[in-house]
């Protein structure tokens, strides 16, 4: 199986940012902090986190919309882990694209919502 992209239309936008990402990890929650441009300070969680990484998308041969966060469904990282997940609470295999830094994180979570 081959890994599918799925854009998520969530209510906030990593398009536009100023400075690095700044991750904080604690237990199994990660937070992402970043200022869009004009200063609007944005701070994104991750619920009941496997593993997370950068990742330099210059090297990454999938075509994709700039700045933008997806799922990515049949993800072999997923499947790696999943003898780490908590039953019953599905993971998945976030990414988001921060085009202005040349980087994206992906993020294996139950969930991601804004603070």
């Amino acid at each position: 199986m081959s890994v599918r992209y799925l854009e998520l239309n969530l209510p906030f936008s990593i398009g536009a940012t100023e400075g690095k990402a700044e991750l904080e990890f604690k237990g199994s929650l990660l937070t992402v902090r970043y200022t869009q441009t004009g200063g609007r300070q944005v701070q994104l969680a991750f619920d009941q986190v496997l593993a997370f990484r950068w990742d330099d998308i210059y090297l990454s041969s999938v075509e994709v919309t700039p700045d933008r966060i997806y799922q990515l469904e049949e993800s072999p990282w997923v499947l790696a882990l999943q003898d780490r997940q908590v039953p019953g609470k599905p993971h998945t295999h976030f990414r988001l694209y921060f085009i202005s830094q040349g980087v994206a994180l992906d993020v294996i979570a139950t969930a991601l919502r804004q603070l």
